[in-house]
């Protein structure tokens, strides 16, 4: 692992099994997950594979996948760019490196 990826995983923080990322909007994730066409497309068939359960997340409850055996937020469209841009933002790391860090840690 590089130096970037190093600091990188440094500044991520474990909540309910969850890898919490400093800058991300949580509670906005999980509102969007209400209104997402593609996470109800998700949940309401289960022939997709991916099975996603139920975290709290303050007042609201935030879905996540658990494919992996680590529990990764399920990020609705409207706020895929924002994720990306808070992960690019901690490091500057390339391109590669930071698509390589949202799909571990978000699906």
């Amino acid at each position: 692992m590089d130096r970037i990826a190093r600091g990188l995983n440094n500044i991520f923080v474990y909540i309910y099994d969850i890898i919490v990322v400093s800058g991300i909007d949580y509670d906005e994730i999980a509102r969007e997950q209400l209104k997402d066409e593609s996470t109800k497309a998700i949940r309401a068939d289960p022939s997709i594979g991916l099975r996603l359960v139920e975290v709290p997340q303050g007042d609201l409850t935030l879905l996540c996948a658990e494919s992996t055996g680590k529990r990764r937020p399920f990020v609705p469209v409207a706020c895929l760019h924002r994720v990306y841009e808070v992960v690019h933002g901690l490091a500057h790391p390339s391109v590669k490196a930071t698509k390589k860090f949202v799909t571990d840690k978000f699906v």
